[in-house]
């Protein structure tokens, strides 16, 4: 192209194209899960962190429990890891439900004695965490999800 005004266009369309298109349901998750381990430690946040709500219970004992687990993560974490808090994904699951919902699990390492899992509900372009399973290394189930990636 010898007009640099269309060259400018083209490379221009070029980059919003790629800036346009969705996140992965993996990457939404990781990015997701990010904030939730930067605020591990200021429970004000972590309850304000959306996950997703629980069908069929009145919303003050759902958020009691919320506080509640919260708490408990905290000083599962804090005991396991007293120092330093880095998280390294090692792998991620992709399956179904009981009710057939898409959902994603991510699996975390955090200094190399412990391994969380991070459960999310994948819903059109969109996850919502529903669950967090924190556990040492020794405790964890040696099957605990097969390789085959459902969806």
């Amino acid at each position: 192209m010898k007009n640099p005004f269309l060259l400018t266009l083209s490379i221009g369309i070029i980059l919003i194209t790629l800036g346009c298109q969705s996140k992965s349901p993996e990457e939404l998750a990781q990015k997701d899960a990010s904030t939730f381990f930067k605020n591990l430690d200021i429970a004000d946040k972590l309850e304000k962190h959306p996950m997703v709500k629980v069908a069929n219970l009145p919303e003050e004992i759902a958020n009691r429990n919320k506080t509640k687990n919260i708490e408990k993560l905290q000083d599962y974490l804090a005991e396991i890891c007293p120092v330093t808090k880095e998280f390294n994904l090692l792998k991620s699951y992709r399956k179904y439900s009981d009710d057939n919902k898409k959902i994603l699990f991510l699996e975390y390492e955090f200094c190399k004695e412990g391994v969380l899992m991070m459960g999310y509900e994948v819903e059109d372009n969109n996850v919502t965490l529903f669950s967090v399973w924190p556990m040492r290394k020794e405790e964890r189930p040696e099957v605990l999800f097969t390789d085959e990636q459902l969806w």
